[in-house]
């Protein structure tokens, strides 16, 4: 079947997925999703691309749906005490060191710093981390002391 005649089946219009997003406002991997999960009508005609029921997607769309959470989606950061010593989420250590996510696994795979595996998650020693960081990244930043007697004053 050529494309023209696939624009209407059992005299029902079809869209592309690209068309309904346009109608939509959702992505095509979501009006994919959709289809899918049976939430919207749709059609494999060639066996690899969807093709949504026109009618069946204004249904979709004129349901009434809840939405969604509003504000923030609570800590994502995970701090925890084992043993006296402080467990940080990959989150957290991202957001206290500036080291990517993946970085910091690979660290944890190398022995540089040690953590736990809690589940899925990586948790990871708060001292070792910032002693890697302070061997690796010392900081540039001069005290404020005095002068010595050997270097001259600004005159």
């Amino acid at each position: 079947m050529s494309a023209t005649s696939q624009q209407h089946r059992n005299d029902r219009p079809l869209l592309s997925t690209a068309e309904a997003s346009k109608i939509s406002g959702l992505s095509k991997v979501h009006i994919q999703y959709l289809a899918r999960t049976g939430r919207v009508e749709g059609t494999k005609p060639g066996g690899h691309d969807w093709m949504i029921y026109e009618d069946s997607l204004r249904a979709f769309l004129d349901q009434s749906r809840s939405p969604g959470r509003k504000g923030p989606r609570g800590p994502r950061k995970k701090r925890m005490e084992r043993g006296g010593r402080v467990l940080l989420s990959t989150a957290e250590a991202q957001d206290l060191t500036g080291y990517a996510r993946d970085t910091l696994l690979r660290f944890l795979r190398s022995g540089r710093i040690e953590g736990e595996k809690s589940g899925r998650e990586w948790l990871i020693y708060e001292d070792t981390l910032l002693a890697y960081k302070r061997r690796k990244h010392p900081t540039i930043v001069k005290s404020e002391e005095p002068p010595s007697e050997s270097e001259p004053l600004g005159e």
